[in-house]
């Protein structure tokens, strides 16, 4: 319930501390970057992940068992191949899969690819020729040359028919640095080394807002609805999420592994990050506790179908961050899931829409023209703001991680976090509690005016 969300926000600080100790105490997983399976499965090329190497790299390969048809003869194994972005990457494979099926090119003798870049080969022809299933195949590669990485497994036996395979494999990778206290390893891509002390970093900012937002609701106490205390426990449950985030990535950082403990707590807040954040634009729109008192049922239709679907969206998410991108159909489930996310954050903005169609119909009547100008700016004003947050969060930062080279792969999140640095900014300037904003005039006050009063669809009060 909202007061219970509220009962957490008077002691977000503390919260926050006691959650990145408590998780830290829980036990990890075995320090794998990533393990892949696949059960008799016909592509020819598999893109199983990308990295971002330094100068001295290392990927470390175990295969449990590869099984393939005894009958069939030809070309496999594996290929660790400098990439410009992991985008390249998945560029490539589709590029292979198509010349395998129209042209039977094995993906290793394609001239596309030849010599045109560092490339690793991990051959296995001849290993399961001998041994077939194999099993317990370990390969070390050290890595010299800086860049993205992309690893493949490519199948080019039997070319004329469909070649179905069975592996299951765990790839750590890695890069070591030399400090003045000897050998620091780290399994975090190169460009994302700095990722944990940049999460901190945006956490102190939003503290700062959590700081001057408690001051604006303490100073005047009886212009503070509840709209304000949900946007009060929204920054708090930021704050909690970017200190998980980075405590995450630390310990991935040192371990290369999962917290389990550590990661769903992360992703619960993650969630519950994205409901809140999605409620408070929602009640800001329909002008719920400030324009009235109350919800339509045609803003709770947009509540009730809206927070469900973010929900399914976000843990979903969380499920395939977690999994191999070499799972058939990962690249489509993850542009699925960012586009249902984009339909959602455009759902969003309907009861702004409506506020601002409610606010143009009453600006011709007498006595509260000023006011309702006023007020249908701040809308219009929110409107902007909120399709600005919007497609700079989903369209533009999605499309600079397909750009940017492994050293910037920074750049993104850091993106990402300075937008929401400036929309929650913005909100809390906009709607802060002023004794002159008729933005914040309460309803029933209102109410009690005889002259320009706002219609917001009260035959659907309940």
């Amino acid at each position: 319930s909202f007061c219970t969300l509220l009962g957490m926000a008077s002691n977000s600080a503390a919260l926050a501390v006691c959650l990145a100790f408590l998780v830290a105490c829980l036990p990890g997983a075995a320090a794998w970057n990533y393990t892949l399976g696949v059960t008799k499965d016909d592509r020819r090329v598999i893109d199983i992940g990308s990295f971002g190497f330094a100068q001295n790299g290392v990927m470390e390969l175990v295969l449990d068992s590869l099984e393939v048809p005894p009958e069939e003869s030809g070309k496999i194994g594996f290929t660790l191949d400098l990439v410009a972005t992991a985008t390249g990457a998945r560029q490539e494979r589709n590029v292979a899969g198509e010349e395998a099926k129209r042209h039977q090119t094995c993906f290793v003798d394609d001239e596309a690819f030849i010599n045109k870049r560092p490339r690793f080969h991990v051959a296995l022809a001849r290993a399961v020729a001998e041994t077939n299933p194999l099993k317990n195949a370990r390969v070390v590669i050290n890595v010299t040359t800086p860049g993205m990485y992309a690893f493949f497994f490519y199948n080019c036996r039997g070319m004329g028919h469909a070649s179905k395979v069975s592996f299951r494999v765990h790839v750590r990778q890695y890069n070591r640095y030399t400090t003045d206290s000897g050998l620091r390893v780290s399994y975090l891509s190169a460009g994302d080394e700095n990722l944990p002390a940049m999460y901190v970093v945006f956490a102190l900012f939003f503290a700062a807002g959590l700081f001057a937002w408690h001051r604006a609701l303490r100073e005047l106490p009886r212009r503070v609805f509840a709209v304000h205390r949900m946007m009060y426990a929204l920054v708090v449950v930021k704050i909690i999420a970017l200190l998980l985030e980075a405590a995450v990535l630390h310990h991935r950082k040192a371990t290369g592994g999962l917290q389990y403990g550590l990661d769903y707590i992360y992703y619960a807040f993650q969630t519950l990050r994205g409901v809140m954040l999605f409620t408070v634009i929602l009640l800001l729109g329909t002008g719920w506790s400030t324009l009235k008192p109350f919800l339509s049922e045609r803003d709770k239709r947009i509540l009730y179908v809206i927070l469900p679907l973010q929900i399914g969206v976000n843990v979903a998410l969380a499920v395939l961050d977690e999994s191999s991108e070499g799972n058939r159909s990962w690249s489509r489930y993850r542009d699925g899931l960012r586009m249902f996310d984009i339909a959602c954050c455009c759902a969003i903005l309907l009861p702004v829409v409506w506020s601002i169609k409610s606010l143009k119909d009453a600006e011709t009547s007498d006595g509260k023209r000023n006011r309702n100008l006023s007020r249908l700016q701040q809308f219009r004003t929110f409107y902007i703001a909120v399709i600005a947050f919007v497609y700079f969060t989903r369209i533009v930062v999605p499309l600079a991680e397909t750009q940017l080279p492994f050293q910037l792969t920074w750049v993104p999140p850091f993106m990402y976090e300075a937008g929401a640095v400036f929309f929650y900014a913005f909100c809390g300037v906009r709607f802060r509690p002023t004794e002159a904003d008729s933005m914040f005039t309460p309803a029933a006050a209102d109410a009690e005016d005889d002259a320009g009063e706002v219609e917001f669809d009260d035959e659907d009060k309940p």
